[in-house]
């Protein structure tokens, strides 16, 4: 991985083998990956390129979206997500073949429960309640556990995925409950992209300004605002007591945290400058409905733990 978290062109071809079929790039964050260069080397070996474009939704890169670059791209839109519909996503790609091949393989699948759409629908009016009790004695954390037990929300994770289990016929269509929310949510992408592009801009000002290290650029669509400094969790404690609360995406080289690494084939210490910027990162909050009073605060809580 490189400074900007997506990966890194110089090591990418040292790590092709005669398997390898596709590269999957992140834009991590919504800051665009090296993607010009990874398709270049791409189609040098005969491979595919594939997007994630989960945190970049509407963003570009040299006036040309994310997401046209490979064969295909994926777009979750699960919670934390640039737009949301609680779980789900989209994918979308230039190859005929395999467009046909992704519509009959949807045509298979089963559509999910009503129980399960109710806890999706049900996510957002919990969290309603949830989020402004969270500071009220745990309230808010205690309310959230008691009701993902109770079955009524779901897990972003299942257990099975963090011990390496994938099940095919867990996939299921995706329910037009939850497009219904996701096409309300898409016809505010371009406010909430302007909201974050000047949120993130703000930011980059007053960390170049205070002198801390982040990967961010000018005029970047950013779902989250990455620092690196040198005591994350510090960091995270100090803001908490001004009940902001940082995001520590991603503080595991594999996240959620719990994840069985040997499960998922990932080898501690493998990619060192990964693991070297997850023990370094913390995010400060991008979220549109932000208003001035609120990213002045953050920076003033920056500006005072950066002189402490």
């Amino acid at each position: 991985v490189t400074k900007n978290l997506s990966l890194d062109t110089k090591d990418l071809e040292k790590k092709i083998t005669k398997k390898t079929k596709a590269i999957i790039v992140q834009h991590t964050f919504g800051m665009p990956a090296e993607i010009e260069k990874i398709i270049k080397i791409a189609k040098a070996y005969g491979i595919y390129v594939i997007e994630d474009v989960a945190h970049a939704i509407g963003a570009e890169y040299k006036n040309k979206k994310l997401g046209t670059f490979g064969i295909a791209s994926i777009f979750s839109l699960g919670r934390d997500k640039a737009f949301s519909s609680v779980f789900g996503g989209v994918v979308i790609t230039k190859d005929r073949d395999l467009a046909q091949k992704l519509k009959a393989f949807q045509r298979q699948r089963p559509y999910p429960t009503l129980g399960w759409i109710f806890q999706q629908l049900f996510h957002p009016l919990a969290f309603s309640i949830i989020l402004p009790l969270y500071d009220a004695a745990k309230l808010g954390k205690i309310m959230l556990v008691a009701l993902q037990k109770l079955h009524l929300l779901s897990f972003p994770v299942e257990s099975a995925e963090k011990r390496g289990k994938f099940y095919p016929s867990s996939i299921r269509k995706y329910p037009n409950a939850l497009a219904v929310l996701a096409l309300h949510q898409l016809k505010k992408i371009a406010s909430y992209n302007h909201k974050r592009k000047v949120l993130s801009n703000i930011y980059l000002k007053a960390v170049e300004e205070l002198h801390i290290e982040t990967p961010a650029k000018k005029d970047e669509v950013l779902l989250r605002f990455p620092i690196f400094i040198g005591k994350p969790f510090a960091a995270r404690q100090y803001f908490k007591e001004f009940h902001i609360y940082l995001g520590d995406w991603y503080a595991n080289v594999i996240d959620p945290k719990d994840t069985n690494f040997s499960a998922v084939g990932y080898v501690r210490g493998s990619c060192p400058q990964a693991e070297y910027y997850a023990h370094r990162i913390v995010n400060l909050p991008t979220y549109p409905a932000m208003e001035d009073n609120d990213i002045n605060k953050v920076i003033e809580i920056l500006r005072s733990y950066a002189a402490s």
